[in-house]
């Protein structure tokens, strides 16, 4: 019924990968959101080429990233999270 603000994913998921996550959120109405976070080990690069155009703001991140990487990433898609947060 309503769209997520924002989707964190991996880019390499055992039955669904990221991209795929996406192209289906894509196509179902009322589930895309604003804002993709996408982390991966297998490089921007690579990252970039699978997801393609999907038609969202996508950030990707490299794995390991670090919590305050994530979590900075977050807040400033999601203006109402604080940027400082005690880890």
């Amino acid at each position: 019924e309503h769209a997520p603000d924002l989707i964190i994913t991996d880019l390499c998921m055992p039955r669904l990968d990221g991209a795929e996550l996406l192209r289906t959120l894509r196509a179902t109405p009322n589930a895309w959101p604003t804002a993709v976070i996408v982390l991966t080990a297998a490089g921007r690069e690579r990252a970039r080429e699978a997801l393609g155009t999907i038609g969202a703001e996508v950030l990707v991140l490299d794995k390991p990233s670090s919590a305050t990487t994530l979590l900075t990433a977050v807040a400033e898609r999601l203006p109402r999270v604080p940027t400082a947060v005690a880890l």
